[in-house]
């Protein structure tokens, strides 16, 4: 990883990072309320924005992902109530079932508002697929403002039937 953080409340800001082994910034272990905002992570190894802790903020950050990285944002079971907005992503298209922005299981209450997809999934292998955004089986997910741009292959949005609820809304796929 290029910055990680396993304890307290930390704010990542105004960071320039390339080539990051793993994950770009992993936020993860302990800890409520961060913020990352405004950092430009140029092919992460892995994960662009790895978050795995309640109520962090993540905003007007920029992900290369240079056909390198497999997901821009990924939000993991603790990271409930957490805001993903005002961010930039393109170019990812590593493998197979790869996202812009992924909720998992378990991370009920997120918001994802206002995010600019691009070029998601234009240069994965033929066969494969990269979607927009990821919504796993977490409620009260909300969708909204996002503008996707996404390869035949994928889906803008893409929400399984384990999801019980949330809000899909002013999408631009």
């Amino acid at each position: 990883d290029c910055v990680q953080v396993t304890a307290g409340t930390y704010t990542v800001e105004g960071n320039t990072l390339r080539n990051c082994g793993g994950d770009g910034i992993e936020i993860t272990t302990f800890g409520t309320g961060h913020t990352i905002a405004g950092n430009t992570i140029f092919s992460a190894g892995d994960v662009g924005i790895l978050v795995n802790r309640p109520s962090t903020t993540v905003q007007n950050n920029v992900i290369d992902g240079n056909s390198n990285t497999t997901t821009g944002i990924q939000l993991g079971g603790s990271s409930g109530g957490s805001v993903v907005q005002n961010n930039t992503i393109f170019g990812i298209a590593t493998g197979d079932l790869n996202e812009a922005i992924e909720v998992v299981a378990g991370a009920n209450g997120v918001r994802i508002l206002n995010n600019n997809l691009r070029d998601i999934g234009f240069l994965t292998p033929l066969a494969s697929r990269v979607e927009g955004i990821r919504i796993g089986a977490a409620n009260d997910v909300e969708a909204t403002g996002n503008i996707i741009f996404v390869s035949d292959d994928g889906n803008g949005i893409e929400v399984p039937a384990a999801a019980l609820r949330g809000l899909l809304s002013n999408n631009q796929i």
